[in-house]
């Protein structure tokens, strides 16, 4: 199937080692996503080019600093300052990833589901200057780079005002490109996350 997607760079080491090739190339998936941690953007380093060389490409990731963590939410965020060092210091660490791999890696999520507070456990004005940060970082590291929000989800009361809030405090400058993620069964859950983003994007996009 043409545009078939893969989670996870687990993937990558078991296509590597052999294993997997074969699932690949029945699924068709032309397009493997990678974590977020530092050890992830080690085997980004060894394995995207490899996996280029298959046809396959990487949608690279990387998770911003957040104040809490799954299980504890803190509504307040970062004690002030705290942030901005805490993004400017994993950024030392990332960006040097984006440059090596820049004629390989053109597509970066900055998280993933922020309007969920499980993966973004501060306020999601926290999140929406991070990614700012964070992709100002990438596009002068790779002119060329896309770079995409973490996938919105809009699950729930609190996640759908949450990805509504990030929707509106991006969209007006356009992007690069927006993730989203369709949860549910079938094709029919897929088509309806992205008719529902488009719309939101259309309340506020140039």
């Amino acid at each position: 199937r043409p545009g078939g997607f893969q989670y996870g760079t687990q993937k990558v080491r078991q296509a590597l080692e052999g294993v997997d090739w074969e699932w690949l190339e029945f699924t068709g998936a032309d397009n493997l996503r990678a974590y977020g941690g530092s050890q992830e953007w080690k085997v980004l380093l060894r394995e995207a080019p490899l996996l280029k060389e298959r046809g396959i490409s990487v949608i690279g990731m990387v998770d911003v600093p957040e104040p809490g963590n799954f299980i504890t939410y803190k509504p307040d965020g970062f004690a002030p300052g705290e942030r901005e060092k805490a993004v400017n210091k994993m950024l030392k660490k990332f960006i040097p990833v984006v440059t090596k791999l820049k004629d390989v890696v053109t597509y970066w999520e900055v998280d993933n589901e922020p309007d969920l507070q499980a993966f973004y456990s501060g306020p999601v004005e926290e999140y929406i200057e991070s990614f700012k940060t964070v992709r100002a970082a990438i596009k002068e590291a790779n002119p060329n780079a896309i770079v995409m929000n973490g996938g919105l989800c809009y699950h729930g009361k609190e996640g759908d005002r949450r990805a509504r809030q990030i929707v509106k405090a991006l969209a007006p400058d356009g992007g690069d490109a927006w993730a989203y993620h369709g949860h549910g069964p079938g094709s029919k859950a897929e088509r309806d996350a992205l008719n529902r983003i488009r719309d939101n994007v259309a309340e506020h996009g140039p």
